[in-house]
């Protein structure tokens, strides 16, 4: 019988019935998640403007869920990621449901642009007793990296929101190893190019994603029987998949002229949207 409901539910054409039973059914302390859908981010349904998609379903779930089950046994054929990102998107109910969903993902992506925004115009301790972090302003680059972390990120007291601390993490511990010198000099940061800010801000944007499609779809990684190097591997084509369906353009927008406190979430708002786009078309 409970074939039977999930093939009335089934609402994927591309959905193939041999998928084995250990990527197909919920795992035991996950299942309601995978199968319902993922905690929403609260708020107004319909906060930011961002239209609000098909109602999701049980079926579009299981679907997700099966097709990521597929592509982590298959890593090495795109287009078991590419089906399994479209599947995974439908069942958010499109690109602009899910980048509704993303609360605080867009709230950390925007406080990151304006914040390394204001460290290229005007310099990094400026830019540090803007969000009241003057009291780090001299210390050694790890403790001025956590509180920068710590104002920006949000504390990570839902899943969402977890994924976007991470997200944002992810972001500065690679601008940290690029630009924080062996001697812990932070001067570098003072150089920072539009371009950087870009390249930070997509980053956020591709690490939320890919941190929030393995939460929401499991933890088929983590409990697959592998080696620790073949999990960092899976984990990296992952990762490079989604990076590579991400390229959003910012168009006739520089992050450095433009008004962050009027205008950012309305920028960060469509790249999410058109980010979610790409990644459910699997480009």
């Amino acid at each position: 019988p409970q074939e039977e409901e999930q093939e009335e539910e089934e609402t994927q054409p591309d959905v193939e019935d041999s998928v084995d039973n250990e990527a197909s059914e919920p795992d035991s302390d996950e299942g309601d998640e995978a199968e319902d859908g993922p905690d929403e981010a609260g708020g107004d349904d319909n906060a930011g403007g961002i239209e609000q998609g098909p109602a999701i379903t049980i079926g579009s779930w299981r679907s997700a869920k099966t097709l990521f089950g597929k592509a982590v046994k298959t890593s090495s054929d795109k287009r078991t990621f590419r089906r399994a990102a479209q599947s995974y998107v439908r069942a958010h109910g499109g690109s602009r449901r899910a980048a509704q969903t993303a609360t605080a993902g867009r709230s950390a992506t925007a406080r990151l642009g304006g914040f390394l925004s204001d460290v290229a115009n005007r310099g990094l301790n400026a830019a540090l007793a803007a969000i009241n972090l003057s009291s780090v302003i001299g210390k050694d680059p790890r403790t001025v990296f956590a509180a920068i972390a710590n104002a920006i990120a949000p504390d990570g007291s839902s899943p969402e929101k977890a994924v976007a601390r991470e997200a944002t993490n992810d972001v500065l511990a690679d601008f940290y190893e690029r630009f924080v010198t062996d001697d812990d000099d932070l001067s570098r940061l003072n150089s920072l190019t539009s371009e950087d800010v870009k390249s930070a801000i997509l980053d956020s944007v591709t690490c939320y994603i890919y941190h929030r499609w393995l939460q929401e779809l499991g933890r088929q990684i983590e409990e697959k029987t592998m080696s620790s190097s073949e999990a960092v591997r899976l984990e990296r084509e992952t990762k490079l998949f989604v990076k590579d369906s991400v390229t959003v353009d910012f168009k006739d927008k520089d992050p450095l002229t433009m008004d962050w406190a009027s205008d950012g979430s309305v920028l960060v708002e469509r790249i999410f949207s058109e980010a979610y786009s790409l990644f459910g078309a699997g480009r």
